[in-house]
């Protein structure tokens, strides 16, 4: 009873987290494939000589 009780709260949980993400304008494609340009601009000195 008391692990159905704990599940439910972390699914309410993650589910107004993901919500709030939402109205906040967070894009979650942009963290999960960034592109070549996002990942050249946090490592500059990547692909020098």
């Amino acid at each position: 009873m008391f692990g159905m009780l704990l599940l439910l709260a972390a699914a309410a949980y993650l589910l107004w987290t993901l919500l709030l993400s939402l109205a906040a304008g967070i894009d979650w494609r942009a963290f999960a494939a960034p592109d070549a340009s996002e990942s050249e601009r946090h490592h500059p000195f990547k692909h020098r000589d």
